[in-house]
């Protein structure tokens, strides 16, 4: 019998910049200033998440109709 698969952990990898169809999302959520909100069209956004940096510190998200609406609040 075989051993199971063990990952392998990696340093130094740079995280990729979002290069799907993000229609500027990205600069948009970068651009918020603290009190300030944007919609954005989309409820998967863990690529945006990452290339701005937002985190549950600074930023807080809701779903809104057919999309969710990120605040900067800090």
């Amino acid at each position: 019998m075989s051993k199971p698969w063990t990952p392998k952990i990696e340093k130094g990898i740079p995280v990729p910049l979002w290069r799907g169809n993000n229609k500027g999302y990205t600069a948009s959520v970068r651009a918020l200033k603290k009190g300030e909100s944007v919609f954005l069209p989309i409820t998967q956004f863990g690529s945006i998440r990452t290339t701005t940096g937002m985190s549950k510190k600074t930023h807080v998200t809701r779903p809104e109709g057919k999309g969710t609406r990120i605040w900067k609040i800090t």
